[in-house]
């Protein structure tokens, strides 16, 4: 009988160990230790402006993790006498994540619900001798996480969208009380 208790044991402590590992293996995220950078804006829009400075305001979801993203990293170029191995200095980093509209409550008439839209957001993933790393600016709240909806305040820049005053320009959202309230909170009108 104290045999049976014994291997009843291990096997169940065996079992949860291996729930946990692959709970980490698979929780891409989570696992990645973060590097916080300091930003300093040349200019910013009025908390009160920005369901006015916004091109777009959308309702949907990311439908990527911040792993599967396009990261792009740029580097000061390098002293040609530099010989002193450091690392170059960060210019600047973003990923682009796919974002699918569910709503569009302002804006551009070429997006419509069902659209993939490019967001940009200030965080990415680098690869390091360590490992691999996410980069996130200072202020900045976890990235747009796949499966969550948001309500996005969107400047256009080129091929993608931007966030409005980054993590200001968007609020998750579980309800349309939700959706309603963020839309009041920045004075945009629910279609």
């Amino acid at each position: 009988m104290l045999k049976k208790i014994a291997l009843f044991t291990l096997t169940g402590a065996l079992a949860v160990t291996g729930i946990v590992a692959a709970n980490q293996y698979f929780t891409k995220d989570s696992s990645l230790p973060e590097v916080h950078v300091e930003a300093h804006y040349a200019y910013t829009v009025d908390m009160d402006k920005i369901g006015e400075f916004a091109d777009l305001v959308v309702v949907g979801s990311p439908s990527q993790d911040l792993q599967d993203r396009e990261s792009v990293v740029k580097y000061f170029p390098r002293d040609p006498g530099d010989t002193t191995g450091k690392p170059q200095a960060l210019e600047s980093f973003y990923t682009l994540a796919d974002f699918e509209v569910q709503t569009v409550y302002k804006g551009d008439t070429s997006v419509h619900p069902g659209d993939t839209i490019k967001v940009r957001e200030e965080t990415a993933v680098i690869n390091t001798a360590e490992g691999k790393k996410k980069l996130t600016l200072d202020k900045y709240p976890d990235d747009l996480k796949k499966g969550s909806k948001y309500v996005l305040f969107l400047k256009k820049y080129g091929d993608y969208y931007t966030l409005v005053r980054d993590a200001e320009g968007r609020e998750a959202v579980a309800t349309d009380a939700d959706i309603q309230k963020a839309l009041e909170k920045h004075k945009v009108k629910a279609n």
